[in-house]
């Protein structure tokens, strides 16, 4: 297949951060860009309303979804660009962190959106400054190798039991308001909790390569083994309509194949010994 059917990084230096590591930080905002996005968010949402950690598309009406995407994209399209090609842009995510309260977000995965051999890149940006104060983000470099590249909340977490294990091989960044974190969607990560007074405000932009399927899996405990994880293929949309939230793949998606691997519960007298860990 061709190199132009692949995200890459217009900077080879950021390529080659990415690849040994799976992520990579570069300046992205500048002040004005930082406003503009902090009032989207308020033109949309109510602070006060909000849970201590929440996610804008979390149970958001897909209107709203759809009409802020299209606003982050006018601001952020085209900085993207100046940082990758290739690529499909998937969607636009508030991540909103209260200070206080329940605001830690453990260590986990963020859905999948295509088929293996095809990246899927997050690209994390605060608001404002972070650091271990007010909930910094912690990624475990690696992690993205050690599984099939499909993870969807309903499956069982895989690393439940070995957190205790990978929690001191966490690297955690200290960041600025405007700075970019590119990482592979399928590596582990967390952020810590919020005791700085004030809320903490992060933009999550979701890619996929500009030829990739749009894909996700399900889970259905009650199937038999080797077909309790499914893999469906979508409509380029399917995330901005919220159609992602049903349980069950939309009539006009298409069945691909089960994901026999998954799903895997490490344990700990033998995760260090599993294949590729």
């Amino acid at each position: 297949m061709s190199d132009n059917n692949y995200m890459q990084f217009t900077d080879l230096s950021v390529q080659q951060q990415y690849s040994d590591k799976g992520f990579a930080t570069v300046p992205f905002l500048n002040e004005w860009q930082i406003s503009a996005l902090e009032n989207i968010f308020h033109k949309h949402f109510k602070l006060d309303q909000l849970p201590a950690v929440y996610d804008t598309v979390a149970t958001t009406p897909a209107a709203t979804i759809q009409a802020v995407n299209k606003e982050v994209l006018n601001i952020c399209g085209s900085l993207i660009e100046q940082h990758l090609k290739n690529y499909y842009w998937v969607c636009s995510i508030y991540f909103v962190k209260k200070s206080g309260g329940d605001s830690y977000k453990g260590m986990h995965l963020d859905t999948s959106m295509t088929i293996e051999g095809f990246n899927n890149i997050g690209v994390w940006i605060p608001l404002c400054d972070i650091d271990e104060r007010n909930g910094q983000i912690c990624l475990l470099s690696g992690s993205q190798k050690w599984l099939p590249p499909y993870s969807t909340p309903s499956m069982p977490y895989a690393y439940e039991k070995v957190e205790h294990l990978l929690t001191p091989k966490l690297t955690c960044l200290n960041m600025k308001a405007g700075e970019a974190l590119f990482f592979n969607n399928s590596m582990l990560h967390c952020t810590g909790q919020n005791t700085s007074g004030k809320t903490r405000l992060a933009v999550i932009i979701k890619l996929i390569d500009v030829n990739a399927p749009m894909a996700t899996v399900y889970y259905n405990a009650g199937a038999p083994s080797g077909e309790q994880v499914s893999l469906y293929e979508h409509t380029k949309d399917f995330f901005v309509n919220a159609a992602f939230r049903n349980p069950q793949p939309p009539a006009t998606s298409r069945f691909v194949k089960f994901i026999p691997e998954l799903p895997v519960v490490f344990k700990p007298d033998n995760f260090f010994r599993s294949e590729n860990v």
